[in-house]
């Protein structure tokens, strides 16, 4: 039985890539997605789907999660990913600075050689969640510029709003 959470693992992850790629067609790029266990939780097995983004300040959660509800309603995103598993974050909040850091961690040890069989867990948040670095489906830097993020949220409204009609 070992392997069922490998299993269930490897499909979370290809959901998520699954679930990047659909945002990505709909014009949503987010500054980070990935999956993380919840800490209080985890013994549970209970996990989430992080999506780190400026559009948390700029616009406001609400907004984006309606969008996410109908683009998963339309068959825009993998039903996998129920959208009550998806938790946005500013890029400004503790778990972002967390992750930020230990990206930036990772790749300046990556240019060092890695331990045999060591696997870094990485907690994020105050210990809220936690997660691996094979967890982390995407990340990037972005730099966040009020007018472009209006226009890219709108964008995104747009599409998704052609899917409803």
């Amino acid at each position: 039985m070992a392997g069922q959470p490998v299993i269930e693992m490897e499909r979370r992850l290809k959901g998520g890539r699954e679930y990047l790629s659909a945002l990505k067609k709909l014009g949503f790029i987010p500054d980070a997605l990935l999956w993380a266990g919840v800490g209080d939780q985890a013994a549970n097995g209970a996990m989430e789907l992080l999506i780190v983004t400026s559009w948390v300040d700029e616009i406001g959660p609400k907004a984006i999660y309606d969008l996410l509800f109908e683009a998963y309603d339309a068959s825009a995103t993998p039903k996998d990913i129920d959208p009550f598993i998806v938790t946005l974050f500013s890029p400004q909040t503790q778990i972002a600075i967390d992750l930020k850091n230990a990206i930036y961690t990772l790749r300046s040890d990556a240019q060092a050689k890695p331990s045999k069989g060591a696997r870094p867990v990485l907690v994020l948040g105050m210990m809220d969640y936690y997660t691996i670095p094979s967890w982390i489906i995407f990340s990037r830097r972005s730099k966040s510029d009020h007018f472009d993020t209006l226009r890219r949220f709108h964008a995104f409204q747009n599409n998704v709003a052609k899917l409803a009609a």
